[in-house]
């Protein structure tokens, strides 16, 4: 998932618009935000139904922020998982931090920390 997220953002990356995909095989890119101010900037939908949250964070020192988002929206589908039956909410396939930085590499809570320049062919 994470090779294809990388192919997807180079190929697609200007199709941010949340209602529109290019002959149907770009990923839809969507912005997430709750009435509580959680939030994502970045919620990647596949057409196989998979995606990931993603936090844009400039410096290295933001990391810990980025990812700490990310856990709490993971968290709160869970507890929404727990109650509801008929409609639960698929959890996200992968949960990254895109920084300005210099290293790459994923976290013990399972967020992927990916430099911008990774991104690059």
């Amino acid at each position: 998932f994470v090779a294809h997220f990388y192919t997807a953002i180079y190929t697609c990356g200007a199709t941010f618009h949340p209602h529109r995909r290019m002959n149907g095989t770009c990923p839809l890119f969507m912005y997430y935000r709750d009435r509580y101010g959680l939030e994502a900037d970045v919620v990647l939908h596949l057409d196989d139904g998979r995606y990931a949250l993603i936090e844009c964070k400039l410096g290295s020192n933001e990391i810990e922020e980025g990812s700490s988002h990310l856990i709490q929206l993971h968290n709160l589908i869970k507890e929404h998982n727990k109650t509801e039956r008929q409609m639960p909410i698929r959890e996200p396939d992968l949960k990254i931090v895109l920084t300005g930085g210099k290293y790459g590499y994923t976290r013990n809570d399972g967020v992927h920390v990916i430099p911008l320049a990774c991104l690059r062919p």
